[in-house]
């Protein structure tokens, strides 16, 4: 059984780029700037509480500025998928993409000598790509982040195991069932293992080489941004998904 997205952006190969990016884009504001996250929201949320309960306040608000920034992110990438701005970008995810790497090329450029506001505008963007980003294969998934992710590869890994045992003891089980179970492992299980390379890399990337680390994300994306453009079609077969 053969699986066409019904564009390329929704493919496998595009959502492991975005993801893997997501990773690294972590680690690096987690590494340099304080322990704060670039797309992990609920670890900045639980941790910014945490300071106001310990009345830390000034590093509280460290915390409160990329949360912010996100909400605004969002709100940037469901208008553009409006009306009237649907009229003038006939790609909003596209275009959310390239802004995206606009963004990071540019930090990396300046050797992110704005200090910790980076984290607010890669927080913008990442915002952006995730509101973008929501489906894979026919499946949604989280382009920024893992802990939905991982759920649903556990679940996927759990159906098509016990599909498997059911079929072997005679119960009638549709093959296309099996194959949507198998599918679902496989998706979710790559983005979760990418995500984990990602900020593994990111890490260790940040450490070596602090500001340099950031044309790792935007050659990810880049790529991603590649395999999505229309003319692309020495790439389609990368589309096909068995």
């Amino acid at each position: 059984m053969t699986h066409r997205p019904a564009n390329p952006q929704d493919s496998l190969p595009v959502a492991i780029l975005l993801i893997f990016a997501a990773g690294t884009l972590d680690a690096y504001t987690f590494v340099a700037h304080h322990a704060v996250f670039a797309n992990a929201m609920t670890g900045n949320l639980v941790t910014m509480l945490v300071r106001l309960m310990e009345g830390d306040f000034a590093r509280a608000y460290g915390y409160l500025v990329p949360l912010t920034a996100y909400a605004f992110g969002v709100a940037a990438a469901h208008a553009l998928h409006q009306w009237p701005f649907r009229r003038w970008i006939p790609s909003p995810s596209r275009t959310s993409l390239a802004i995206e790497i606009l963004f990071l090329a540019g930090l990396a450029f300046s050797g992110d000598h704005i200090g910790d506001a980076a984290v607010a505008g890669i927080a913008f963007v990442a915002a952006i790509q995730g509101t973008s980003f929501t489906r894979i294969g026919g499946f949604a998934f989280t382009s920024v982040s893992t802990s939905a992710n991982l759920r649903h590869f556990i679940e996927g890994l759990f159906d098509w195991s016990l599909f498997s045992r059911l079929s072997h003891t005679g119960t009638a089980i549709s093959p296309e069932r099996i194959v949507r179970a198998r599918r679902f492992a496989v998706y979710y299980g790559s983005l979760f293992a990418f995500f984990v390379t990602g900020a593994a890399i990111g890490a260790v990337a940040t450490r070596s080489l602090p500001h340099q680390a950031l044309w790792l994300p935007v050659v990810c994306l880049a790529s991603a941004l590649a395999l999505c453009l229309p003319w692309n079609v020495r790439l389609q077969h990368i589309f096909r998904e068995e």
